[in-house]
């Protein structure tokens, strides 16, 4: 999702630069291998903190090796090293096509629909066929690293079938707030109640197809607490 805010006046230039954005299919091998020192850098400080490289480790150790528990977006180390040009070129081209992108609008539009649709008409390319994500079953994984803190997280899954996703939503909502923030969590008074115990609790959790996918974080556990 690309979120873009604009002034009224400014609306037509933003649109015109969204569509050149999207439809682009040129890609600098200078701008391309400066990007990817940065992201080598980024996956280097994300995998040095524990307190970020326990998300991470929610969805493998639930789905193991398959697409739902694959590592995250920003990639690995190796699939960003093995990248090339063409690589984002083939991407662009596949899934940067108007069939596969919605637009909406929300504002004091001045701008009739024909108007924009004119500004995107000359936009082509047809999306690849999308695959059906494999989910797998995973493990306990531990990671020993030399810090102060141990880092815990639980992650577990709720088969969705044919229950409404937004009320399955809510019910999830309620649940984290029960779980983290609640001034009546159970979680957080036993911990609390620990001596010498320090924490933070977090919850993430996400829709996949088919299914809902819960991770309880608890960080900064001292490994002299009960």
């Amino acid at each position: 999702m690309y979120l873009f805010e604009v002034i009224p006046s400014e609306l037509r230039n933003l649109l015109r630069l969204i569509h050149k954005m999207l439809s682009n299919r040129r890609v600098s091998e200078e701008d391309f291998e400066r990007e990817r020192k940065v992201i080598l850098s980024e996956i280097k400080m994300r995998n040095d903190d524990p307190g970020t490289l326990i998300y991470d480790l929610g969805p493998r150790a639930l789905f193991g090796d398959s697409d739902y528990g694959a590592p995250p977006i920003i990639g690995t180390e190796e699939s960003i090293s093995s990248m090339s040009v063409r690589d984002i070129v083939d991407f662009l081209e596949s899934y940067y096509t108007p069939d596969n992108i919605v637009i909406s609008m929300v504002g004091p539009i001045n701008m009739a629909i024909n108007e924009i649709m004119e500004i995107f008409n000359k936009w082509d390319g047809k999306a690849s066929r999308k695959k059906e994500p494999t989910i797998g079953k995973g493990e306990p994984i531990i990671i020993k690293k030399p810090v102060e803190s141990a880092y815990l997280s639980y992650s577990w899954q709720y088969n969705v079938n044919n229950e409404d996703p937004f009320l399955l939503s809510i019910r999830s909502s309620l649940l984290e707030f029960h779980l983290v923030s609640g001034l009546s969590s159970y979680l957080m008074s036993r911990f609390r109640n620990k001596g010498g115990l320090t924490y933070t609790i977090d919850m993430d959790r996400d829709y996949l197809p088919g299914t809902y996918y819960y991770q309880l974080v608890i960080s900064a556990v001292d490994e002299g607490g009960n």
